[in-house]
Parts: structure tokens; C-alpha cells; sequence
């Protein structure tokens, strides 16, 4: 299995989740099923409900496809906020965080 890496970088939040939503579906998209999903989070700067909704959506997308979706370079205000709602059991493997 082939991983392949998205990156997303900036602010994860109501105003961006858009853009970062056409992002994900043209991966989706590209996605030709036998390749693990990987998404980098070290580049997120901020993270609001609509950002973390639009994260479990992928997840689940990616899941209907039999493949799973990994969180790597996670920042550490990020991880602290999925820790906090409980949500870092959602993805396959929750890679730590990078350093602050």
C-alpha cells in the first residue's frame, strides 16, 4: 500500500473549510483505492468545529472507500483539540505532534 500525502496548511476554520473541502474531494477524487490517505497538519495554524466537522466528513468519505486516513504532523494545539472532543480514536493511526 502507497501512502499519499495531503497537506494542508493555514487556518482550518468556517472561513477556509470550503477551499480546503474542494482540496480534499480532488483527492478523493484522484484516490484510486489502493493507496493510503494521509493528511499533514503541521502547516494548521487554527482549528474551529467547522474545521474538525469537515475532518470526520473526509474520514468517513475515506473510510466508504475501504482505505484509512491517517493524521500526521499533527500540531499540538490541534491534537490537544481532537484529545479534547474525543476524536483522535476516528482516524487509523494518530501520529503525535510536532513540536510547538
Amino acid at each position: 500500500m502507497n501512502p499519499v500525502m495531503i497537506t494542508i496548511a493555514g487556518e482550518l476554520t468556517i472561513y477556509q473549510v470550503a477551499e480546503t473541502r474542494s482540496l480534499l474531494q480532488r483527492a478523493l477524487t484522484d484516490h484510486d483505492g489502493s493507496d493510503q490517505l494521509m493528511l499533514d497538519l503541521a502547516g494548521v495554524t487554527e482549528c474551529d468545529g467547522a474545521g474538525l466537522q469537515l475532518l470526520l466528513a473526509f474520514s468517513q468519505a475515506v473510510s466508504a472507500l475501504g482505505t484509512d486516513l491517517v493524521l500526521c504532523y499533527v500540531a499540538p494545539f490541534l491534537a490537544d483539540l481532537l484529545g479534547e472532543y474525543g476524536l483522535g480514536s476516528r482516524f487509523a493511526e494518530y501520529a503525535p505532534t510536532v513540536a510547538a
